[in-house]
């Protein structure tokens, strides 16, 4: 009697499944991922297809259930990419690569993506999970504005994509990482392969902003489009706000169209949204 009215209360409630299983003390041996075939067409991909996802609370069961992940940002890259143009995709804090993997699904024109992931095991499920496309290279550090041997990153085990280079009462384990001056690296991949247009998304749980104000006029010119976290609001808004208000058009996650003086006001709620940008 119990089983089954367990067996009601958790069928199809996939955040309930994988909090248990997270939380469950695997004493032989250690589930680190799981392999999903697609069933139909969907924005991760087509029909029998494979995908790896991770054991987390968050997003995990999100794409079990939608068939997508962060839908706004692939709509609003698609929307505002231009057809006749070949774009770079930069993706800083790449995780397991579902954003990726999605736009380069998508009708969007990409002619070779960089992925960065500083975490080893993202950065393997990432590997797998971009591999149908030829022209991908992947790195396995972190970006900032100058070069760290050693740095913790600090760890969410409920939310794999909440791994973050600052700490909360929440990610308690951490490990060291490396972090690349950001402008030494991707001046690098821009001159290796002529790049003009580039795609910039960036989601590091902290440092995107950081990373965004390090970067040289050089490379800002090339950047078309950019999705990235704002999350932590510590940061020289006058600066930033001449940055981003080159981009003529600039969205939240949520379609609201942004304006300086509405930017301001979420700066000073300091609520952590996304901020997707056009210069079309």
């Amino acid at each position: 009697m119990i089983k089954k009215i367990l067996t009601k209360i958790l069928l199809n409630k996939f955040k309930s499944i994988f909090y248990i299983l997270v939380k469950s003390k695997y004493e032989f041996l250690l589930p680190e991922h799981i392999n999903f075939v697609i069933k139909k067409n969907i924005p991760l991909g087509k029909k029998g297809e494979n995908i790896k996802l991770f054991f987390d609370q968050i997003i995990t069961p999100n794409v079990i259930k939608n068939g997508s992940w962060e839908m706004f940002i692939i709509n609003f890259i698609k929307k505002f990419s231009k057809k006749k143009i070949s774009y770079s995709l930069i993706d800083i804090g790449a995780n397991i690569g579902l954003i990726s993997r999605q736009i380069l699904n998508s009708d969007v024109k990409i002619k070779n993506v960089f992925c960065f992931e500083p975490e080893i095991n993202n950065f393997l499920l990432l590997k797998k999970n971009i591999n149908f496309f030829k022209k991908s290279f992947f790195f396995n550090f972190a970006l900032g504005n100058r070069t760290k041997n050693k740095v913790k990153l600090y760890l969410d085990t409920l939310n794999k994509g909440n791994y973050s280079l600052s700490k909360n009462n929440i990610k308690q384990q951490y490990f060291n990482i490396k972090i690349i001056n950001a402008n030494t690296i991707i001046k690098k991949i821009i001159k290796n392969n002529k790049i003009n247009n580039i795609i910039y998304k960036s989601d590091t749980q902290g440092k995107d902003v950081e990373i965004f104000l390090s970067l040289e006029s050089d490379i800002l010119k090339k950047i078309k489009i950019i999705c990235i976290e704002i999350s932590n609001f510590d940061f020289n808004k006058i600066d930033f706000l001449s940055r981003i208000l080159e981009f003529k058009i600039i969205y939240d996650e949520s379609g609201t169209r942004l304006n300086k003086n509405l930017l301001i006001n979420k700066f000073d709620e300091k609520k952590e949204f996304n901020l997707l940008a056009c210069k079309n």
